[in-house]
């Protein structure tokens, strides 16, 4: 490919792939996987010279890949992408964390909490020593490790990551940002884990009311907080709360969707627990 073609093409697969973001940002992941798979593809006629790029859209179509439970469809794209930046950047460069908290990510999809705990922490040292630890990234990466750390029973560990990612967030991003709610949610899940009911569900309110301001109320992750909720008046016996929540759960995602197995799958408890 001619140079002058070349620099004509960058620019269009990095508009293709921001489209393809904003679509998964919305929720919208069907159209967002049309975009990024047609970004990879012209990738490919940039040759060796569009390797970073390849390893940058390869990177955000596995995170589409995670958001939607397709595991094994992620984990070969984010191996790609972290070969490409290790090779170009290097192995300590703060880019490199990204792929680890993503790789890690899928570990604690898979129940794999050795091994996300691993990559996690990886994550943060790569980041914290390139960028610092007070960055917004590391923060990141710090409030993924305690979701690790949260669902293998290490509550106590992961706490003051919590507090120290949602300080970050808040004088960053202000406190009606989705990072806010996303560190609320973890936060939540651990009262819920140590079994201090009120305060889950106190926090899990929290992070549903920034969730639905800062996504809007039909967006698919409101639906993962809502299901949460409809657990603890599940198990507090609030049977007809859960299962609206539920139902309303099944409502704001696709039926491919992980979460709408699992929220059908939590109904048919609460159907047999409550005889309706």
């Amino acid at each position: 490919m001619a140079v002058h073609e070349a620099d004509a093409l960058v620019p269009r697969i990095q508009e293709i792939q921001g489209q393809g973001a904003f679509h998964m940002s919305q929720g919208r992941y069907r159209q967002a996987e049309d975009l990024l798979l047609e970004a990879l593809a012209l990738c490919g006629e940039l040759g060796e010279g569009g390797a970073m790029l390849f390893a940058g859209v390869s990177n955000e179509l596995g995170v589409l890949y995670k958001t939607v439970g397709r595991i094994d469809d992620a984990e070969p794209l984010y191996w790609h992408a972290l070969e490409v930046f290790e090779r170009v950047l290097g192995p300590e460069h703060p880019q490199i964390a990204s792929i680890y908290h993503n790789l890690g990510g899928l570990e604690h999809a898979r129940r794999n909490w050795a091994e996300a705990e691993r990559l996690g922490r990886r994550s943060v040292a790569i980041r914290e020593r390139g960028l610092g630890p007070g960055h917004i990234e590391v923060a990141a990466d710090k409030a993924a490790l305690a979701a690790v750390l949260v669902d293998a029973g290490k509550t106590g560990e992961a706490m003051p990551l919590l507090e120290e990612a949602r300080a970050v967030f808040e004088a960053e991003l202000g406190c009606d940002h989705y990072e806010v709610a996303a560190v609320l949610h973890t936060m939540a899940a651990a009262h819920f884990k140590d079994g201090r009911l009120p305060e889950a569900e106190a926090t899990y309110r929290q992070a549903l009311a920034i969730k639905e301001r800062a996504l809007g109320y039909t967006h698919p992750d409101v639906a993962a907080t809502l299901n949460n909720l409809a657990l603890i008046w599940h198990k507090s016996g609030r049977h007809h709360e859960a299962e609206a929540a539920y139902r309303h759960c099944l409502s704001l995602v696709d039926s491919d969707h992980p979460l709408h197995l699992a929220c059908l799958h939590n109904l048919a408890r609460l159907h047999e627990v409550s005889g309706a």
